[in-house]
């Protein structure tokens, strides 16, 4: 009986080990770590040299941004009874961007703005503003988030809960999480970034 419950214990722990590893990605020099529940996998994203035409519609400044992305990074893909793949009813996915601004962004930055924040809020705009349309409520703050100052803006479009957050990494590495939750998912798109940690 005690080597039964014994096997039990190391089967969940090496379950649970699984998990962990399952919900994180690495890629320029940095680990994301996301505390969700195990529908969300890490199997759809690809890591790639980021450029601005794999944005729809790219805003002009998302030019002078260079470093790596990894799109579906999280992806929310439950199966129904039936076995068969279905996201059109609860979905969601996060999208992350390890970038770096370059001189000419840079120059762009308004008189009596910090650099820091203008460059957070930039990096944000390379979702947002290919993403916003006419309508749609955006709110947006400065917060801390992993323990650095960063820029979140939050919207809700086409029956989704939406939110794009930036960070300083370092002195000139900034991450960028987009995120979106189908409004059924029953979990808005903070609460998926909030769950993720970034070393």
């Amino acid at each position: 009986m005690k080597l039964i419950v014994l096997l039990c214990m190391v089967l969940m722990l090496m379950a649970s080990t699984a998990n962990a590893i399952e919900k994180s990605v690495s890629f320029g020099g940095h680990t994301f770590k996301a505390d969700l529940d195990d529908n969300w996998v890490t199997t759809l994203g690809e890591i790639a040299p980021f450029n601005p035409k794999d944005i729809v519609d790219p805003y002009d400044n998302a030019q002078y941004w260079t470093g790596t992305r990894d799109f579906d990074a999280f992806n929310y893909g439950p199966k129904p009874p039936g076995g068969e793949d279905d996201n059109s009813i609860n979905s969601g996915y996060v999208d992350l961007l390890v970038v770096k601004p370059d001189a000419t962004l840079r120059s762009l930055k308004p008189d009596g703005e910090d650099e820091s924040s203008f460059l957070c809020r930039a990096a944000t705009d390379i979702f947002t503003l290919a993403g916003l349309g006419d309508g749609e409520s955006t709110t947006t703050k400065n917060i801390d988030f992993n323990g650095k100052p960063a820029y979140l803006q939050e919207y809700e479009t086409r029956g989704m809960s939406c939110g794009v957050i930036a960070f300083f990494l370092d002195s000139d590495t900034i991450a960028v999480m987009n995120v979106e939750t189908s409004n059924n998912f029953g979990k808005r798109a903070w609460d998926v970034i909030d769950s993720i940690t970034v070393e």
